[in-house]
């Protein structure tokens, strides 16, 4: 084999989140050595081809299929910024209803606008008859200008709105932290309703 071609499987493995060099080469020699490894790798490829994002809520669901997160007639959104922060929240049991994805935060820095993120379609929700909207988003500058930007925008609407409250620590990221800090957060959000108004 060339090896060439090894050191371009493992590059681009390492594209992975999480995945470090000596993780990718280990990844990839188990791949090229073993059947199991490389049908385990089409039965991943297979599988992701079976899954797409919905467009409306931003959670991930069977292609073809209707969402079942954003269907369902809840009268709550959780806000969040990624799908690990929709995961971490519902395995706290804590919220019992629907979510928003909006795949990441405003930040100019970085180039992300508002017209990058899933906040249009969650307005379009919010007519639907949602009575609360929860920002679960990172205690971050960027995480707070998003919750201004978008509780601005629904000053209009006849909705609730609050935010987890501050008991998990600044600048971290919802997906690190664990059950109980999670369920404590969102049982003490506080009403921020019209401090946008």
């Amino acid at each position: 084999m060339n090896d060439n071609s090894l050191k371009k499987l493992i590059e681009s493995l390492k594209l992975f989140p999480g995945i470090t060099f000596k993780q990718a080469e280990k990844i990839a020699f188990f791949i090229i050595s073993q059947k199991k490894g490389k049908e385990t790798l089409e039965k991943v490829f297979s599988l992701a081809n079976t899954i797409e994002k919905c467009e409306i809520c931003g959670t991930f669901k069977k292609i073809g299929t209707q969402c079942s997160n954003c269907s369902k007639d809840f009268s709550s959104i959780c806000v969040v910024e990624t799908i690990a922060d929709k995961n971490i929240i519902e395995k706290s049991e804590s919220f019992k209803g629907s979510f928003h994805i909006l795949g990441g935060v405003i930040s100019p820095l970085e180039n992300i606008m508002p017209e990058q993120l899933l906040i249009e379609p969650l307005f379009q929700r919010i007519k639907k008859g949602i009575n609360e909207i929860i920002f679960a988003l990172p205690s971050t500058i960027e995480g707070d200008a998003t919750i201004e930007y978008i509780a601005d925008k629904l000053s209009d609407f006849n909705v609730k709105i609050s935010k987890i409250a501050t008991g998990i620590p600044r600048s971290s990221k919802i997906d690190s932290m664990d059950r109980k800090t999670i369920a404590d957060a969102l049982n003490e959000r506080k009403d921020i309703t019209n401090q946008f108004s």
